[in-house]
């Protein structure tokens, strides 16, 4: 058949024809009543998600869970096998709702019956009702084996947690350190508090209690939507036992700097992020860093009577600091800057290039920087384009075959947009002269609303790409 792929012989066809069906619902339910041979490998693709929204969509999928499992052939029938996906629900399971309970148990048979799941989204999850719930004397029952009896989930190796609150900081903890094939984790607008005095040690399961090591390869922070309490614990737990990083991919997207000037004075996401960076010194091969400034000024006042003394000090930001050991990372291959420029005012990255022009992995094969403004403006004053031009002539001899993008996002609206491309050329210009191979993007931003299940009547904003042109400089 034209366009199909040559497979040999002991290449078996079938699961490339229902690759290519993944996501065509009726074809694959028309294949599954054609064969009888065909039955698993559709189930597989037609359960692959359960994104259980709303009550009624847990109802029905509980329901048809049960109905196979009580059939005689139920080892080759039962649809849970089948799922490797779960988004947990976003109602309320607020105790103080007649009908709290029944949702809670009915959350807890499903996840029950899905010995084989992969991923599994913690969205919007009312995780403090469902603590009170599972674990309604806190003094008397462990709450690690409690997890570990509705978690089931020994093969799940990706854990996305976003848009979630909670009470305890070890909770989380032991969520994240219940499952010992973990590979990925997500951490995204997470709401919490530091733990206190009197909130018990923010442990997780010991070593001795798992097989062997969790291995995380792939950590998604987003500090910029988080609580810094929510995510202190965590992340500095992160470097004891169970735990063991070998990180390959990185994603880290920071805070707010006039937040952080009051509740993170010391700098404490950015030693944690050094750190990562030391830990994966061997093994890192993606990182993303999504920045809001690169420096920062911080104002002092202290008392002294009869008069109050002010003084303003300039701290260099994350990217300048000279012990940064982005220069050990042989095996990086991607490294993605984003930079957020705020509603007013002019933000500068004066130590982006000397970042850039620090690394010398002998892998990298791409370096995406991208700007982000989501007025009708572009301050071209960002950065200091000479020193730019210069550290991607220096990239360029050690990596000849290196591509180098740049993406301006802007949102759209009654103005024109900012023009980019020719600019962007006139300032590298020396380097394209030197060969250097740079492709530009300009992209149109738009608010794209989501439907939120949790807040009926409630649109989810958020901004989506409408339109984007690709030009090769």
């Amino acid at each position: 058949v034209s366009g199909l792929p040559a497979f040999s012989r002991s290449e078996p066809i079938l699961p490339w024809f229902f690759d290519h069906l993944h996501d065509d619902p009726i074809a694959l339910r028309a294949c599954s009543l054609t064969c009888s041979a065909w039955v698993s490998l559709a189930r597989l693709h037609l359960f692959w998600t359960a994104d259980l929204t709303c009550q009624r969509l847990c109802v029905r999928f509980l329901v048809l869970l049960d109905s196979t499992l009580d059939a005689e052939d139920y080892k080759s029938t039962f649809l849970g096998e089948f799922v490797q996906v779960l988004r947990l629900p976003t109602f309320s399971l607020d105790k103080r709702m007649k009908n709290s309970g029944r949702r809670y148990e009915m959350v807890c048979r499903i996840c029950r019956r899905l010995p084989n799941l992969r991923v599994l989204v913690v969205e919007r999850f009312d995780w403090p009702h469902f603590i009170e719930h599972l674990c309604p004397d806190e003094d008397t029952v462990d709450i690690g084996d409690l997890l570990a009896s509705v978690f089931a989930f020994p093969r799940l190796e990706q854990l996305r947690m976003r848009t979630l609150s909670y009470a305890i900081p070890g909770d989380v903890l032991q969520l994240i350190s219940t499952f010992p094939n973990l590979s990925s984790l997500e951490l995204v607008r997470l709401v919490g508090r530091a733990r206190g005095g009197d909130d018990p040690p923010s442990t997780a399961i010991s070593c001795g209690e798992l097989r062997a090591a969790i291995r995380l390869q792939e950590l998604i922070v987003d500090k910029w939507s988080s609580s810094i309490p929510s995510l202190r614990d965590l992340l500095e737990n992160l470097f004891k036992p169970p735990f063991e990083l070998r990180l390959r991919k990185l994603h880290w997207k920071t805070g707010d700097p006039d937040e952080d000037l009051v509740t993170d004075v010391r700098g404490v996401e950015e030693k944690v992020l050094t750190k990562l960076l030391y830990g994966a010194n061997e093994t890192l091969e993606e990182l993303t860093l999504s920045l809001a400034r690169d420096g920062q000024y911080a104002i002092i006042v202290y008392s002294d009577p009869p008069a109050l003394i002010m003084t303003i000090s300039y701290h260099t930001g994350w990217l300048g600091q000279p012990e940064l050991p982005i220069s050990g990372h042989r095996s990086l291959r991607k490294l993605a800057l984003i930079f957020r420029f705020p509603r007013n005012g002019l933000v500068r990255w004066p130590s982006v290039p000397g970042f850039i022009s620090r690394i010398h992995s002998d892998a990298l094969r791409e370096l995406n920087l991208q700007f982000m403004s989501l007025w009708d403006s572009f301050h071209w004053d960002c950065v200091d384009w000479d020193s730019m031009a210069d550290a991607l002539i220096i990239l360029h001899r050690r990596h000849p075959s290196i591509l180098f993008t740049f993406r301006f996002s802007f949102y759209i609206s009654h103005r024109p947009m900012p023009v980019a491309v020719a600019p962007l050329k006139e300032r590298l210009r020396r380097a394209l002269e030197k060969g250097t191979r740079v492709v530009a993007f300009r992209e149109g931003l738009g608010l794209d609303y989501v439907y939120n299940p949790s807040k009926p009547g409630v649109l989810d904003s958020d901004c989506g790409v409408i339109f984007s042109t690709r030009t090769e400089l």
